[in-house]
Order: structure tokens, then C-alpha cells, then sequence
């Protein structure tokens, strides 16, 4: 039973670095999902930066795919409300998502939702995302080139057929 218990707990631990990972490549676009919510929502508190509670929420809406326009949108239905957290909206969002998914039609999503590779599932682009992810995080400590190849992969994975990503993948 002891072993057990400890695998899990690597396993835990193998998730939660790929995380951190993920998000540390995705520095940037965080920031710029981060700025674009505090531009449309210190104005409506009179606030001069987002609390730290706040902070903690744009950084699950982004982790989870929360796409931007859903919280955008949510901040514009509250003007004019007093309001000084972001957690006031969060009902909102989840409403607007919610709507998002209702509208799919044919397995894609009539807005917001890009294009896919013709030949790919979700299971099987997700599985390949997770592989990358975690030979990113191999290669940091000491291929640095190899890393930056992975993080590149990344970027550009929905994109990309499932051959074109298996054929990058040996690649590395």
C-alpha cells in the first residue's frame, strides 16, 4: 500500500511541475491576458491595481482556457454596479462559457474557437501536448536548444497536423 500512496504522490508532483512549466512558457501571453482584464476592470473600482485574491483568479481563468471575451464581456455587464473584487464576476463568466459551449455546432464552436488540423482528436493532441511538455522540462536543466524547439512545438500545436507533430517530435 506504501508504494502506492508514493507513486501517486510523484505523480502529483510530475503534474504539478508540467504546470508551472507550462505556465513559465507562457509568460508572456499571461501577461498580456493579465493586462487586458486590469485595463477593463480598475477603472470600474477606482482601484489602482487588482488585488492579489484577484490576481490568483485571472491566473486560473488562464490556466483553465477561460477565453478573454468571456471576462471582458462579464466586466462590461457589471458597469455601473459597485464592485471591488473580480469574483463578483465570476458567475458571469462561467454563464458566457457555458452559453459558448451550448452554441457548438458540428463539434466546433461557431465563435472564438480556432481551426484544427484536419486528422486530430483533442485526447490524442492533449497527449502529445503533455509529452512535449514534460521533455521541456527534461531539456531546461541542459539542452537549452531542445527546450526552446519544445516551447516553439508548443506554440504552435494546434495548428499542426498529428504527423507534422509526431514528425517534430522525433525531430528533437
Amino acid at each position: 500500500m506504501g508504494e502506492y500512496w508514493q507513486f501517486l504522490r510523484e505523480e502529483a508532483q510530475k503534474r504539478k511541475a508540467a504546470r508551472q512549466a507550462a505556465r513559465e512558457m507562457n509568460k508572456p501571453a499571461l501577461k498580456k491576458y493579465r493586462e487586458q482584464i486590469r485595463e477593463a476592470w480598475l477603472p470600474l473600482t477606482g482601484l489602482k491595481k487588482l488585488k492579489s485574491r484577484d490576481y490568483r483568479l485571472v491566473e486560473r481563468w488562464f490556466d483553465e482556457g477561460v477565453d478573454l471575451k468571456f471576462v471582458l464581456r462579464a466586466i462590461e455587464e457589471v458597469k455601473g454596479n459597485a464592485v471591488y473584487s473580480l469574483g463578483y464576476i465570476t458567475g458571469r463568466v462561467e454563464r458566457l462559457r457555458r452559453e459558448a459551449q451550448k452554441s457548438e455546432v458540428g463539434g466546433q464552436k461557431t465563435e472564438g474557437r480556432r481551426q484544427k488540423a484536419e486528422g486530430s482528436t483533442d485526447e490524442q493532441r492533449e497527449e502529445w501536448r503533455l509529452l512535449i511538455e514534460e521533455m521541456y522540462v527534461a531539456f531546461q536543466g541542459h539542452d537549452l536548444e531542445r527546450a526552446a524547439m519544445c516551447k516553439e512545438l508548443l506554440g504552435v500545436l494546434d495548428e499542426l497536423s498529428l504527423e507534422e507533430i509526431l514528425r517534430r517530435i522525433k525531430g528533437l
